[in-house]
């Protein structure tokens, strides 16, 4: 594959004319700089969606975190609304709760 590139570069090379071989090994570099700006950039935006996929998961284990706080929050919350029903519930209890001195065993 590599010869019959060769072979094609050396067939056009004869049909420009010698004046333009200046100018066609000029825009040749031109087109190799530009496909390395090219490789340079799509680095750059494969580098950056990185960051972000990593800044993103760490926003995620922040949210799963403060999640887990206010879950245990709502069932400390929930335990004590359920002990509030059963206290109130049974005002016989209430009075041997305040007897004991406020403590339940």
């Amino acid at each position: 594959m590599a010869v019959q590139e060769v072979e094609m570069q050396d067939l056009q090379m004869q049909l420009v004319d010698p004046e333009h071989i200046p100018a066609m090994e000029r825009l040749t570099q031109e087109v190799l700089l530009l496909r390395e700006k090219v490789a340079s950039v799509e680095s750059q935006g494969q580098e950056a969606s990185r960051n972000r996929r990593q800044e993103l998961l760490l926003m995620l284990e922040g949210l799963v975190d403060e999640w887990s706080q206010l879950n245990e929050a709502l069932q400390a919350e929930t335990q004590l609304c359920s002990s509030l029903v059963k206290f109130h519930a049974h005002p016989e209890r209430t009075e041997e709760y305040q007897r004991k001195g406020g403590i339940e065993t």
